[in-house]
């Protein structure tokens, strides 16, 4: 029996910014999303070897929990072309080759402007992960050190909209597979092995929830509290699963979900 279907995908070229829309992702045993998260914009001063990068924790990076702006600017990456192009309020704002120190120069600038002076440590950066990195060290841009995929549930958000009496938008978790299933039902997936396709992802854990979840992905105003609503309601600040991919294979909308046997 299908646990879910498959609504939308999303992978974010830059960390930061919003998830661009796929409609079909291949994935690799072992390996996060390619191309997700590849790039991200350091603020002020860390330690960051790109020939061979390490997980660096998030606060070192321009990110939604601390700099919401970043949410009002959407992102087009073409890798085959290591091209890049964003997007706000209807009007481009950057359009160049990622490949070029000029315009990497220039994107920092432009994502830089994003963000209140206040919120800025120092000098910016561009750092980006090799498409082939060395080893396991190339999740270094995610929220966790491990190669995770994170699910959504569409049925959970609804669930939490309920308990905080407003619509979500549900790109507020920042996902990258957006399912349809039963509100909650993912959490007993945790130890399970989730069959798509010839796809297989472990589901390792649940997503404790920041303040990220409190930026509206539109307007990047911070409208609510999710994580502290979702303790009140339920003891805990849970939305969502990682999973960790086990066996190569393709995913795309409208594919169901199963428990591998």
């Amino acid at each position: 029996m299908s646990l879910g279907k498959i609504e939308a995908l999303y992978r974010y070229p830059v960390k930061g910014l919003p998830g661009q829309p796929m409609t079909r992702i291949s994935l690799t045993a072992g390996r996060p999303i390619a191309h997700d998260r590849r790039f991200a914009v350091c603020n002020g001063d860390i330690e960051f070897e790109e020939g061979k990068p390490h997980w660096v924790r998030r606060g070192n990076f321009l990110q939604v929990a601390s700099n919401a702006n970043m949410v009002t600017v959407s992102a087009e990456h073409r890798p085959e072309e290591d091209f890049l192009r964003l997007e706000r309020d209807g009007e481009e704002v950057f359009a160049g080759h990622l490949g070029s120190p000029n315009e990497a120069r220039r994107l920092e600038a432009v994502l830089s402007a994003l963000v209140p002076g206040e919120e800025l440590r120092g000098a910016t950066r561009l750092v980006e992960i090799p498409p082939k990195p060395e080893g396991e060290e190339g999740q270094a841009f995610a929220d966790t050190p491990q190669p995770h995929i994170s699910i959504i549930n569409l049925g959970t958000v609804r669930a939490v909209a309920e308990i905080v009496g407003a619509s979500l938008d549900e790109r507020r978790f920042r996902g990258n597979i957006y399912i349809e299933a039963p509100p909650w039902s993912e959490f007993e997936w945790i130890g399970r092995t989730l069959a798509i396709g010839d796809a297989r992802l472990e589901v390792t854990s649940r997503i404790g929830r920041c303040a990220a979840t409190n930026v509206n992905p539109v307007s990047g105003v911070r409208d609510q509290n999710l994580p502290q609503a979702l303790r009140r309601s339920f003891g805990h600040a849970d939305c969502g699963i990682y999973t960790i991919v086990t066996r190569d294979g393709e995913i795309e909308v409208g594919a169901s979900l199963n428990l591998a046997s």
